[in-house]
């Protein structure tokens, strides 16, 4: 216990402490960043405690909506590009509107949760 929570206490500094070292004008896209790295280390702790096909999948879609926080994030800091409002900064770069995807993805594993039977 005593690693995890050193582990946790890591985390909460990487996502509350470390986006002021960047430029002003990045450290919001730095925060995004690393917050995305910190929540998907704790969906890795939960995952590796109760894995199940269920969880697995529920957890890979979070996952992949946390990587493309974090990479286009940290690539906008790296090359920046406009995002017009409203708009998803990595759908703005790749010019798809990549939460359409997303959507569907959420539709299946909320059907996919509500039928599923209770774990005891």
């Amino acid at each position: 216990m005593k690693a995890l929570a050193a582990f946790i206490l890591l985390l909460g500094v990487v996502r509350h402490n470390l986006w002021e070292h960047f430029k002003p004008e990045h450290q919001a896209l730095a925060w995004n960043a690393l917050s995305a790295l910190v929540v998907a280390a704790l969906l890795y702790i939960i995952w590796s405690r109760y894995k199940s096909p269920l969880l697995t999948a529920v957890v890979s879609w979070f996952l992949y909506e946390e990587s493309l926080v974090a990479i286009c994030s940290t690539w906008r800091i790296l090359d920046w590009w406009a995002v017009p409002p409203g708009s998803e900064q990595c759908s703005a770069r790749f010019g798809v509107h990549l939460g359409a995807a997303s959507l569907v993805a959420i539709g299946w594993l909320a059907a996919a949760v509500y039928g599923a039977k209770e774990d005891g």
